[in-house]
């Protein structure tokens, strides 16, 4: 939001792909400031309110580069552009003079942290660094920054960085034992920082950190995951959103108070992005759930009333056709329960059979949420059911949960799928002989695995930027993020033998079922070389496979004109695969 509490920007992809769009908070028109071809990947207003700072990358490389921009939309500055150095933007500081940011220029494993003055254009290195660091925040007196290292997708650490002097004192210190930090906050006044963390509990929490003794004092210690958490410039009030069973549950309190408020009236979903007005009394989020698409909120906190932001877009779809999915929990190889959402079309009986899609998150530390799927929505309208589990592995669910496919206990997470296809075959309305398994990054890891380990199941698969062989992923994936990964695969050097065990391709002889393959040449995490040695290695042992590469692309599929491209081609796919009939009524 803006200083002045008028206006809002954000993102938006509806001209195509993400870009900065401008909302005046009493309604009105909106306006578009933004119209790149590649898509922007963040926006933050400075404090004095002069400036918009925003990163985009190229073709999906993931190589953030960093603009200012005034707040019209006019007058856009570059701060550091090179195209073969990684930008990680911090943020303004407090007084709106500085700007944050880490790059790997010095080294591409290594992230500096550097501040850009804006008035003399000077780019200064505060501190060179051994690992994946990023500032988080800046104290409120400009003083400090509060920055993360990064050592693996579900352990971090945060220290506290004197912009002076450029040293750097660990503040959340822990041996082994994989510990998230995230949303640091600060607030004036107070030698202390809020951080949520699992540490010592099985769920994440709210905790507060006296940064003189190190010691950790618990603010709000749940049943379920916090997942956001922001403060008020003042720090008269606090706001976090704890994720129940896939659903945001926001909670506001006034600070040196006692009880947590839930807002009424805030429609079930997901809840992202929070975002105080700089004088305290708005809350700012993204919302979205099964049957809406994301859109803006600004809730008032002296007057308890929540207003829309951004108008619900459906594309002339009615809202009414969109379908809700049942949470449901299916049990597993080991007794225990996995959660799923599962979709039915509008009208569905138990003596039905559709046709059904399995469609796992990526991650693995993912989670399918109650948030708007357009293409599962799609798929409904196409005559299939879609089930989609949050297998084990997933966060959401604990520390425990999430720590079940760890390394050498991976394949425990596709018997999972396993087990999922089997619930289906049991529960009607499922054709059983017309199950297809899809999923995306991860969740391709988990499609190829599935296909070769339990080729029976299924009838046709979809593998979007998956993996295929976990020995040349780590050995081709960005050098930075291949120490990242290590943290949850293991390293080739010490499980090489076991990660070649689970590498589907090494079993791509067992699959008898249609395959499509989805990659986008620029893709810096999971390289195009694992979809292409899946397609080569089934078309050789004669199997069926199709292998679409999106040359402008890179992990995701960004620009529209390519995501209606990639689904009519996995709807011609099913279509001729699965279907009984031409749905685009050829």
């Amino acid at each position: 939001m803006s200083p002045l509490g008028k206006w809002v920007v954000y993102l938006s992809d509806v001209t195509g792909s993400d870009q900065i769009w401008r909302a005046p908070v009493s309604g009105g028109p909106l306006w578009q400031l933004t119209d790149f071809e590649d898509r922007v990947m963040e926006v933050h207003w400075s404090p004095t309110g002069d400036y918009l700072l925003f990163g985009k990358d190229t073709g999906g490389n993931e190589r953030l580069q960093m603009y200012l921009m005034h707040p019209d939309g006019k007058h856009t500055i570059p701060i550091d552009e090179d195209p073969g150095v990684i930008h990680v933007i911090g943020g303004f500081s407090h007084d709106g003079k500085r700007v944050s940011f880490a790059s790997n220029r010095r080294s591409s494993q290594h992230f500096d942290i550097c501040v850009f003055d804006i008035a003399t254009g000077v780019i200064t290195t505060i501190c060179e660094t051994d690992g994946v660091y990023k500032p988080e925040i800046w104290s409120p007196d400009c003083e400090h920054m509060i920055v993360s290292k990064r050592r693996s997708n579900l352990d971090d650490d945060f220290f506290i960085l004197d912009v002076k002097t450029g040293m750097m004192s660990c503040i959340t210190h822990h041996e082994n034992e994989e510990i998230i930090f995230q949303s640091p906050r600060m607030v004036p006044g107070e030698n202390a920082v809020y951080v949520l963390t699992n540490w010592d509990t099985e769920f994440i929490g709210l905790v507060r950190i006296d940064l003189e003794t190190l010691e950790r004092t618990p603010v709000y210690t749940p049943s379920w995951d916090v997942e956001h958490f922001v403060i008020s410039r003042d720090g008269r009030w606090m706001a976090l959103v704890v994720n129940e069973d896939g659903c945001s549950k926001l909670m506001i309190q006034r600070r040196r108070t006692k009880g947590w408020k839930i807002p009424p009236a805030i429609p079930v979903g997901e809840i992202t992005k929070l975002t105080f007005s700089f004088n305290g009394m708005h809350l700012a989020f993204c919302l979205t759930s099964a049957t809406e698409p994301s859109a803006i909120y600004s809730y008032s906190l002296d007057i308890h009333r929540l207003y829309r932001l951004t108008p619900l877009d459906t594309s002339g779809i009615p809202p009414e056709t969109f379908v809700e999915p049942e949470i449901i929990r299916f049990e597993s190889f080991d007794g225990r329960e996995i959660p799923a959402f599962f979709y039915l079309p509008h009208g569905a009986k138990p003596q039905d059979r559709f046709p059904v899609i399995i469609d796992v998150h990526g991650g693995p530390e993912g989670q399918r949420r109650t948030n708007f799927a357009p293409t599962f929505q799609y798929y409904l309208s196409c005559g299939f059911a879609v089930f989609s589990p949050n297998n084990r592995g997933s966060t959401g669910y604990g520390k425990e949960y999430y720590r079940l496919d760890d390394k050498d206990r991976r394949a425990e997470s596709i018997r999972d799928v396993q087990y999922g296809a089997m619930w289906l075959k049991k529960c009607g309305f499922i054709d059983q002989a017309k199950i297809v398994l899809t999923g995306t990054s991860y969740g391709g890891f988990v499609v190829l695995s599935a296909i070769t380990n339990y080729p029976d199941l299924f009838v046709a698969a979809v593998d979007v930027v998956g993996i295929a062989n976990f020995r040349t992923f780590l050995e081709n994936t960005t050098t930075w993020r291949r120490r990242i990964r290590e943290g949850e695969y293991g390293s080739v050097e010490e499980f090489g033998d076991f990660l070649d065990s689970i590498s589907p391709i090494h079993k791509a002889h067992n699959i008898n079922c249609p395959l499509l393959v989805i990659h986008g040449r620029n893709d810096p995490r999971v390289p195009l070389i694992e979809a292409e040695q899946i397609a080569t290695r089934v078309r050789d042992i004669g199997g069926i496979v199709e292998l679409l590469v999106f040359d402008d692309e890179g992990h995701s599929l960004t620009k529209r004109t390519n995501r209606i491209a990639a689904q009519a081609k996995i709807m011609e796919f099913l279509n001729n695969f699965v279907l009984d009939k031409d749905v685009f009524g050829k």
